[in-house]
């Protein structure tokens, strides 16, 4: 993996798999409009900085509605994470 450019990363990995929940859990904590639910990941790419961007096109469940989110998760040197982009329909 190269530093500065998201490459794209298996879906299917535990790590990514992971980080994709806990997008959904940080965005849960401010849930405007209710919760919501991962129903599956559609597109990940990873980007290595000081840390690790985690790049997702997550479709998503909320109320009775699904709807696509884009997400971007940062995870620091120490294991600790930030919701740092969620947009609806952004992907």
């Amino acid at each position: 993996m190269l530093f500065g450019g998201y490459v794209p990363a298996n879906g299917n990995s535990s790590d990514i798999t992971s980080m994709a929940k806990s997008a959904i859990e940080l965005k849960n904590i401010f849930a405007e409009g209710g919760r919501v639910t991962l129903v599956r990941i559609k597109h990940s790419e990873v980007q290595r900085v000081s840390g690790k961007n985690f790049r997702f096109c997550l479709r998503i469940k909320q109320g009775k509605h699904r709807f696509n989110a884009k997400a971007i998760v940062y995870r620091d040197l120490t294991g600790r994470m930030m919701l740092t982009q969620w947009k609806p329909n952004g992907c």
